[in-house]
C-alpha cells in the first residue's frame, strides 16, 4: 500500500518521495504539505521519526543501498515504547542529482544532522550499506574528539575488504554467481548493461576525483549512486567497539571471511551469528532474535 500511494504521488506531482517520508507525514494533511514543499526545499531534513518518544539514548538508523528507513519499523516495535529511534536518509536522494556522493561526505552530512538535535548520547546502527557510512561516522567523531557513540551492523560488509581477503575458491565462486546470472537468468541483457555502466561509472569516478573534474551520470538512481560509493570507499583503521550482527547464509557473491571484509579495518569487532540471509535477518523470528541482544548491547 505504501508503495502504491507514493507511486500514485509521483505520477500525479511529478515528486519522488522516498517510503520513510510516510513514518514522518503519517497524516493526509502532513503529506499534503510535504509534497508542497517538495519543489521548493526538498523533503526537508534527513532525520526521519521511527519511534519519537522514551526515555532511553536514542538510535539512529542508516538503510541499505536504496535509503529507505521504512525497514526499521519493525525493529522499533520489537525495541518497544521507551527506545527512540530515527531513521538517516541520503541527501539528494529527493533531488536529480548530477554527482556521485562519497561514503565520507554522507557520514559528515549526518554528523551535522545528528548535532542539529542536540540528543547528547547515542548509538548508531548500520544495515547492509548503511555499515560502512556508521563506521566513517564513528571514525570521524573519534578523530575530532567528539563523542563515540555505541556502533551496531547489520550483515554489513566491506567490499574492498571482502574482494582483498576473498581467496580463490571464493573467487571462483562471485564469477560463478554472474555467469549464472549471464547463462540463465531472466534479465541478462539487463545485467550485462548494468555491470557495464557500474564499471564506466566507477573509472569515471576515480578519475575525477584525482583531476577535480565532474562526475557524468549516467543514473538518478540512488540504488546505483550508493552502490558506486561503496565499492570506492576505503575505509581507514577505527579502533572502537563495534557490534556485528551477520547472517549465517553468506551473501552468494561477497564472502570476506567471519568478518565480512573488516579484518584489518576495526580491532574491536564482536560477531554474533543470526539465522536467515541477508534479507530475512530483518524479518519474524530472526529480528527478534537478535533485537533482544541488541538492546542488551546498547544498554
Amino acid at each position: 500500500m505504501a508503495v502504491r500511494l507514493l507511486c500514485e504521488i509521483n505520477r500525479e506531482f511529478k515528486t519522488e518521495l522516498p517510503l520513510g517520508t510516510l513514518l514522518d507525514a503519517p497524516t493526509v494533511r502532513k503529506m499534503m504539505e510535504t509534497i508542497r514543499n517538495v519543489g521548493v526545499q526538498g523533503v526537508g531534513s534527513p532525520v526521519v521519526p521511527i519511534q519519537r518518544t522514551g526515555s532511553k539514548p536514542p538510535l539512529f538508523c542508516i538503510g541499505p543501498l536504496n535509503g529507505e528507513v521504512l525497514l526499521f519499523r519493525n525493529l522499533a516495535l520489537e525495541l518497544g515504547p521507551d527506545q527512540p529511534m530515527f531513521g538517516l536518509q541520503p541527501f539528494g536522494l529527493n533531488r536529480a542529482a548530477s554527482a556521485l556522493v562519497p561514503v565520507e561526505d554522507i557520514a559528515t552530512h549526518y554528523i551535522e544532522q545528528i548535532k542539529s538535535i542536540d540528543v547528547g548520547r547515542y548509538s548508531l546502527l548500520g544495515y547492509s550499506f548503511g555499515g560502512l557510512v556508521v563506521i566513517e561516522m564513528a571514525r570521524q567523531l573519534s578523530e575530532s574528539g567528539g563523542f563515540v557513540p555505541s556502533v551496531v551492523l547489520i550483515d554489513a560488509d566491506y567490499p574492498a575488504g571482502c574482494k582483498a581477503a576473498e581467496n580463490l575458491p571464493e573467487r571462483l565462486r562471485r564469477y560463478k554467481h554472474h555467469l549464472g546470472i549471464l547463462a540463465f537468468g531472466p534479465d541478462r541483457l539487463a545485467h550485462i548493461v548494468g555491470r557495464l555502466k557500474e564499471r564506466f561509472v566507477r573509472t569515471a569516478y576515480r578519475t575525477a576525483s584525482v583531476v577535480d573534474t565532474p562526475v557524468p551520470s549516467l543514473s538518478k538512481s540512488i540504488i546505483d549512486r550508493q552502490r558506486i560509493a561503496a565499492d570506492n570507499y576505503r575505509a581507514r583503521p577505527y579502533g572502537g567497539r563495534v557490534y556485528l550482527f551477520k547472517a549465517e547464509s553468506e551473501l552468494p557473491f561477497f564472502a570476506g571471511g567471519p568478518e565480512l571484509g573488516w579484518k584489518g579495518i576495526l580491532s574491536d569487532l564482536v560477531i554474533y551469528l543470526v539465522p536467515g540471509d541477508h534479507g530475512t535477518i530483518n524479518t519474524g523470528n530472526n529480528l527478534n532474535i537478535w533485537a533482544q541482544k541488541l538492546a542488551t548491547w546498547v544498554e
